[in-house]
């Protein structure tokens, strides 16, 4: 071996050895370009055939039957509004006190007292509302009540005229109860010092269009400068639920309720005719642009008279389900879950007799010879064969009440318990059901029932059928057992997103 092999061995230990080892490291003097992930998406078909596909199920499926509203308002947890039925309106206060021999009699004062120091006698049903400028100029018991009319003026001495009032202020002692004039849901409550003060805003979807009673629409009602509101955001509320105490919170001279009813198409709710930007370009102040009618026509168009809506108390519209109603391609009409369930309901009362049960025989001493021996269960298979085999004649009793026993509220979809017991018109147990099946089915909410029908057999020898119910949905349940319907059972948990 020479020199010359000793070098070019080296020169190859230098070429092909880890660079660590040679003493030195090695760096690129510019970096490799990887390639886009797009590039690889690019070379997947299969991947955006996928997700055509995904886009053209949603489009199709749930803009075509719930609409996008519909579909996020599922995804976002909110109540789905095509479960919320309208089934009539009341007014927002039942009682107002007689001022007038109120404070005749007891030197009582709508301003200083609240709504329990009121004699019970002194109290009478809130009346029948009419707009100002159709009212008798003589009497004044009306403006007593309704002090500022709709879109009218605080200056006016009948409450009337052409101004920008948003609503009707009712004035009432403080403590008053507050109803929900419809069934909806509490889009949101909360305190406003400057403004409203305590309030409560219902979302009411699915109710007769005030302009056009024969189509649907969703209104918002507001009730303002509350004592106390009684609900909370998302709650789903029936009309004449309790849901406030009137006050005099907020911007309010005295005790009274601000009661409006908002368009859909409101910009805002709870929307006002003017803003305070509105207010400054006219240099006016609150009172006196409600006074000047500022903004009126916005008022004529976002706003709803709300005494004149409530006591119309329109019958509800016989049309589809609105999830299925909203569709432009649904061309057959479609009952709804209610016009189902009654349908249900009406076939079984024909096709099946009335539950009725036997009374229990009365079994006699077998010492005494001389007296008949009751028949056992197993041989009452008819009026006509108790009749034969002992002196006493059975009466048929029917159900005429149904009790449940179940919490008062759930907080997930696991299903809970509930024992349902059957009795008959003088309140006794009944022990040994001769029924025909009875359906259980969801009157308000969504649940699934195990067992889906009740049978004579689910029902134990002391008048106890066990049943699972699993809510579907976070909201109020209310079930029917045959045509018996359950007490609500609320929804008490953290509403899922």
């Amino acid at each position: 071996m020479n020199k010359n092999d000793n070098i070019y061995k080296y020169k190859t230990y230098m070429t092909f050895d880890a660079p660590r080892r040679a003493g030195f490291s090695a760096k690129r003097i510019q970096k490799r370009k990887q390639p886009h992930p797009k590039h690889y998406l690019k070379q997947r078909v299969t991947f955006w055939v996928a997700v055509l596909s995904l886009f053209a199920f949603v489009t199709g499926n749930m803009v075509g039957r719930l609409g996008w509203y519909g579909f996020w308002a599922s995804v976002m947890g909110k109540e789905d509004d095509s479960l919320i039925v309208y089934s009539g309106t009341e007014p927002p206060v039942r009682e107002v006190p007689d001022d007038t021999q109120w404070s005749l009699s007891y030197g009582g004062d709508s301003g200083a007292h609240t709504f329990s120091e009121v004699p019970r006698d002194l109290r009478r049903s809130l009346p029948a509302y009419v707009p100002a400028a159709a009212r008798d100029p003589e009497d004044d018991s009306l403006r007593l009540v309704y002090s500022v009319d709709h879109l009218g003026r605080y200056s006016s001495t009948d409450g009337g005229g052409e101004g920008s009032h948003a609503g009707i202020d009712i004035r009432l002692p403080t403590g008053t109860p507050v109803y929900a004039v419809m069934n909806g849901v509490v889009e949101k409550s909360g305190n406003d010092p400057a403004g409203f003060g305590i309030y409560v805003l219902l979302r009411h979807p699915n109710v007769p269009d005030p302009d056009r009673p024969t189509r649907m629409t969703t209104l918002y009602s507001h009730y303002a400068h509350l004592s106390a509101a009684l609900v909370t955001n998302g709650q789903v509320v029936r009309h004449g639920d309790q849901i406030a105490a009137s006050g005099r919170s907020g911007n309010a001279s005295g005790p009274h309720l601000h009661f409006q009813i908002d368009r859909n198409d409101a910009p805002w709710h709870p929307y006002w005719p003017f803003s305070s930007a509105d207010m400054r370009e006219a240099n006016l102040s609150f009172s006196q642009a409600i006074d000047a009618g500022l903004k009126r026509e916005n008022g004529v168009r976002y706003l709803v008279n709300p005494m004149l809506y409530v006591q119309a108390n329109y019958a509800p519209v016989q049309i589809a389900d609105a999830s299925i109603a909203s569709s432009v391609h649904s061309r057959k009409r479609v009952p709804t879950r209610q016009e189902r369930m009654e349908s249900r309901l009406a076939r079984l009362k024909t096709e099946a007799p009335r539950v009725a049960v036997l009374d229990p025989v009365p079994v006699l001493p077998a010492s005494d010879p001389t007296l008949p021996v009751a028949p056992s269960s197993s041989s009452v298979s008819s009026p006509s064969s108790v009749t034969s085999a002992s002196s006493v004649a059975p009466a048929f009793r029917q159900i005429s009440r149904v009790e449940f026993e179940m919490a008062a509220s759930f907080k997930s979809r696991s299903a809970f318990p509930v024992k349902i017991r059957l009795f008959d018109s003088e309140g006794r147990p009944i022990t040994n059901p001769d029924i025909a099946d009875l359906p259980l089915l969801p009157a308000f909410g969504q649940a699934e029932f195990r067992p889906a029908v009740l049978k004579a057999a689910d029902f134990r020898t002391d008048g106890t059928a066990d049943i699972d119910v699993k809510p579907l949905s976070y909201q109020t349940l209310v079930f029917m057992v045959g045509n018996y319907q359950s007490p609500p059972v609320r929804y008490a948990g953290m509403r899922q997103k």
